[in-house]
């Protein structure tokens, strides 16, 4: 079992039916491309993307303007999933939706997540709370990371359980060091440190804006006790 998640995929894609009925339409972002989550000239209206075919990034943008990779979404991902007003209001910083590649997406109005589950769609509800439970997590852990843990752990636990998420045949994750570096909140130069040291001991490699995993269980013995058994 993994005690958090930062890839979240596959959560939602028994519902695409269930999008199109309440309005959903189809849309494409170009890669990098950022994802509005408002319309309208007051912004009253917010807008809900379920993720088709592609990879999204969950952006949190501080007071100071600096730049944190909450998570990444895949295909089966939606968000925001909104069924309270105001629920992504921020007092000191805001969110907002990046492409990582091309995205495939249907995009409806927010407001129709509550409309879908007033309406009597059960196991949507569950799964939303699931989803909610999944977010709860991912930032007491990121607490409990950079509480207790040191910069070598956190930054295995992310590789690690990216992998484990978005596994590929020659594990092979597509994250560059400053994407690492957001998600973790710890400097670019320190997390190169710990990717030479990686890189030293033959446990992974580095590419253009990916890394491959040369040795999955040596880079395991690396991580916070948070990463469980998968087995």
């Amino acid at each position: 079992m993994i005690l958090t998640r930062y890839f979240l995929t596959a959560e939602f894609d028994e519902y695409e039916n269930l999008f199109i009925k309440y309005g959903a339409r189809e849309k494409k972002f170009r890669k990098k491309e950022n994802l509005p989550t408002i319309s309208g000239s007051d912004g009253s209206h917010h807008i809900s993307y379920y993720i088709k075919k592609g990879i999204a990034k969950l952006i949190l943008i501080d007071e100071n303007g600096d730049e944190n990779i909450m998570l990444f979404m895949g295909s089966g991902s939606l968000y925001p999933i909104h069924v309270v007003q105001d629920m992504f209001s921020l007092e000191n910083g805001f969110l907002y939706i990046a492409a990582v590649t091309e995205l495939e997406v249907l995009a409806f109005p927010a407001e129709k997540v509550e409309e879908m589950i007033r309406d009597g769609n059960h196991d949507f509800a569950i799964d939303c709370l699931k989803h909610y439970n999944i977010l709860v997590n991912n930032l007491l852990t990121r607490g409990l990371l950079n509480t207790y843990n040191s910069s070598m752990q956190f930054v295995c636990s992310v590789m690690y359980l990216f992998l484990y998420y978005n596994a590929s045949a020659d594990n092979m994750i597509s994250l560059t060091q400053d994407d690492i570096a957001r998600i973790t909140s710890l400097s670019r130069m320190q997390v190169a440190r710990i990717i030479a040291r990686l890189k030293a001991e033959k446990i992974a490699e580095t590419g253009r804006n990916q890394i491959k995993i040369l040795d999955v269980p040596a880079l395991k013995d690396y991580c916070s006790y948070v990463v469980n058994d998968t087995e």
